[in-house]
């Protein structure tokens, strides 16, 4: 939805809101007009007045935890859906919610893994529970568990966008190259505007020798998302590996000035999708301890491909 429907709608939901101050139905639709448009604060503002009007109602509580959640709010997010989880135990959203909180605010993996199982177990064809039940089991570590999970949801969902990105990262963490790109190649013909598969298509393209392609591809994710200097760093080392030292030097300059400004862990992915495999380890011990990332994360980031094999990494997530 592009920004113009956004506001269309907004400003629909905003006079109806004006017309019925009182009806749960619109607040509850224009909350999540403000949450879809990122107005974070308008949108939990929204959900409390829905709230206050309905307090046992467990749809608004888990809309105000979802907004906490994306805002960052992370003890608030866990309240509220938490609350909404007692008010209905059969409302698989709270539920779908919980994971994610618990996966990406918190790293709590095994709480994670509960929370989709429990959503699965109410709606077992929920497109993003199946998702990231394979994705939780690939930050676990458990990766045949999450190839197995993620195969099965994208041949009964396959254009399960999220399936087949995880299960595309399941595979680059596996080396299982051929199958990268098969994946790849499918999740394009679903969406073929988002950069990630393009990004790790160029990955496992320039893993099994088949550079120009990975260019070709690389350049394409670049193109869809500029303000990722990981893809550039990739672009720049396939270059040179052709012997386009010119174009690779500009590429690596450029992506180097934006991840200079970026933390240990932004830093270390770069290092490592250009090629510096000793200062990717290096920093990316730094940024463990400082709490920049997680071992989840480390596990299954496309951009730290280049250093798996490594002993040193191994020894960081625990192989």
């Amino acid at each position: 939805m592009n920004s113009k429907e956004q506001e269309k709608i907004m400003a629909a939901a905003e006079k109806a809101v004006k017309d019925n101050p009182t009806d749960y139905g619109c607040l509850d639709q224009l909350g999540w007009a403000y949450f879809y448009a990122r107005r974070y604060d308008d949108a939990i503002a929204t959900f409390q007045r829905a709230i206050d009007l309905c307090p046992d109602d467990a749809r608004g509580y888990h809309a105000i935890g979802r907004s906490y959640l994306d805002d960052g709010q992370t003890e608030k997010a866990l309240e509220a859906l938490q609350r909404a989880v007692a008010l209905d135990p059969t409302f698989v959203e709270p539920h779908v919610s919980l994971g994610s909180l618990y996966s990406w605010r918190l790293g709590d993996y095994e709480a994670a893994l509960d929370a989709f199982q429990r959503a699965l177990a109410l709606d077992p064809e929920h497109p993003f529970a199946r998702a990231q039940l394979g994705w939780t089991y690939a930050c676990l570590g458990r990766m045949d568990e999450a190839v197995t999970s993620l195969v099965e949801t994208v041949h009964h969902q396959p254009d399960n966008e999220r399936a087949l990105e995880v299960l595309s990262m399941a595979y680059l963490a596996m080396r299982r190259y051929e199958n990268v790109i098969a994946t790849c190649r499918h999740y394009i013909e679903v969406n073929e505007e988002d950069d990630a598969p393009h990004r790790m298509l160029g990955y496992a393209l320039s893993r099994v020798g088949r550079h120009e392609e990975a260019i070709t591809e690389l350049e394409r994710a670049v193109a869809l998302a500029p303000n990722v200097y990981e893809i550039r760093g990739a672009l720049a080392r396939v270059l040179q590996v052709v012997g386009r030292q010119e174009e690779a030097d500009e590429k690596y300059a450029l992506a180097a000035e934006m991840a200079s400004a970026d933390d240990d862990f932004g830093q270390a992915s770069f290092a490592a999708v250009s090629g510096d495999k000793d200062q990717a380890l290096a920093l990316l011990e730094v940024a463990l301890a400082r709490g920049q990332t997680n071992l989840g994360w480390v596990r299954v980031d496309p951009d730290l491909e280049l250093i798996r094999d490594d002993p040193h990494f191994k020894a960081l997530i625990g192989n």
